[in-house]
């Protein structure tokens, strides 16, 4: 006994329309990426990548201490600003294996990566600081911050990833 061919057609386009509906919810609901006139696509993951000035005063916007869960979380990532510049600084460190860096966008929390860069993700072995970004753009726009660290598998805690962040803060608005 064969199947009606109206029967076919429906089922065929009861699929296909399920599927371009599925396509269409998951499409909208996702991570979205910068628009390409956002203020964020006319920088790179540093921005200005000014060299920190770990010599002149500064005061530490944000600090947290790492790995999460550790027996005892023995280094501390903070986030630096000199008034008009801002970087991460992480010490003390204890393996040369230690990464760390800060994030920046325009948004006070941004909810998923493409909305915002990175600026650092290098070892220790390069220095305790990463490169600084301006607090406010060039058109006086602020930027919010935050800094991250990540230690070797050999010293973290149960979080896997080993990975411990400040929260978002912008020291351009303060």
């Amino acid at each position: 006994m064969s199947t009606p061919r109206w029967l076919v057609v429906v089922l065929v386009s009861a699929v296909l329309g399920f599927a371009a509906g599925h396509a269409l919810f998951f499409a909208t609901i996702g991570p979205s990426a910068p628009k390409p006139d956002s203020p964020l696509m006319a920088h790179g993951h540093c921005a200005e990548s000014l060299p920190p000035n770990d010599t002149a005063p500064f005061t530490i916007a944000i600090s947290a201490q790492g790995p999460v869960g550790a027996p005892a979380p023995d280094r501390t990532i903070a986030l630096r600003s000199d008034g008009s510049a801002v970087w991460a600084h992480l010490e003390p460190s204890r393996d040369p294996l230690d990464r760390f860096w800060f994030d920046w966008s325009y948004e006070r929390a941004p909810s998923s990566e493409p909305r915002w860069r990175q600026c650092g993700a290098q070892s220790i072995t390069s220095g305790a600081s990463t490169p600084a970004v301006l607090a406010t753009d060039g058109s006086g726009r602020a930027r919010w911050f935050r800094a991250c660290a990540q230690v070797p598998p050999h010293h973290r805690g149960p979080r896997v990833s080993g990975v411990f962040c400040t929260d978002w803060v912008s020291p351009g608005t303060a």
